[in-house]
């Protein structure tokens, strides 16, 4: 796959009519937001960043720990100024302020019913110490959180402003602890699963501070499958 070249940002994203198109640059590798570049660690294999033992690398071109002061981010310029993408504010939007204003973004976009479901947010941890630039290897591996269907993601451009948009293809976490200087540290590695055009699973570490929000129903499960978990008691019912 060819490799992505930063300054071909504005033309990679002229074309493209929505978040979920702009998420991809014209390769079709997964795009980072806050870098302006695609991911180091972007993989098709989830085991090549989460199987105890492999061996990744964050480049510190990723602004992996980075998130720029309030007002200094490049990107949320450059995204300010793609008609294109504002043309789709239902999919996504550039949003300010606190977890708070995020979390009420993704209610509004998530559309759950707030008797039987709660929004939950999940939230890349920031490491021990600084982790770009390090071969790092995987201790241990755990399961954080897999979206069937929806879901909310939001990229933290800078410390007041998030890029947030839907989701309409699964995705999963995964926590993975790594131990560079013999204490551990927690990253989160995300898997898209049939975003792009051939379908293909691509996985990337996420950048510390980056937010995705599910639906929860009542008894722990995704509200999804409350859903369907209705339709076939209906089903039943009718019958």
């Amino acid at each position: 796959m060819s490799r992505f070249v930063p300054s071909l940002f504005i033309a990679a994203t002229a074309f493209v009519p929505n978040c979920n198109a702009l998420q991809y640059d014209q390769w079709g590798a997964i795009y980072n937001f806050r870098s302006g570049g695609q991911y180091s660690t972007k993989s098709s294999s989830k085991t090549e960043l989460t199987f105890p033992g492999v061996k990744f690398f964050i480049s510190p071109g990723d602004s992996f720990d980075f998130v720029p002061s309030s007002g200094f981010s490049t990107r949320l310029e450059e995204l300010e100024q793609n008609p294109l993408f504002l043309a789709s504010p239902e999919e996504q939007a550039i949003v300010r302020g606190s977890d708070e204003d995020l979390a009420k973004w993704a209610t509004s976009r998530l559309d759950h019913d707030h008797s039987t479901s709660s929004l939950q947010k999940h939230i890349a941890p920031r490491p021990n110490e600084s982790l770009p630039g390090k071969v790092l290897t995987v201790d241990s591996e755990k399961f954080v959180v897999r979206a069937e269907h929806t879901a909310v993601i939001c990229h933290a451009l800078d410390q007041d402003a998030h890029l947030c948009h839907k989701l309409h293809k699964p995705m999963d976490i995964t926590e993975v602890t790594v131990s560079p200087n013999g204490k551990p540290s927690k990253v989160w590695v995300a898997c898209h699963y049939g975003e792009v055009d051939d379908g293909e699973t691509i996985c990337h570490v996420m950048n510390v501070g980056d937010l995705m929000f599910t639906t929860i129903d009542l008894g722990g499960r995704p509200a999804e499958y409350t859903t369907a978990k209705k339709l076939l008691r209906q089903k039943s019912n009718n019958e």
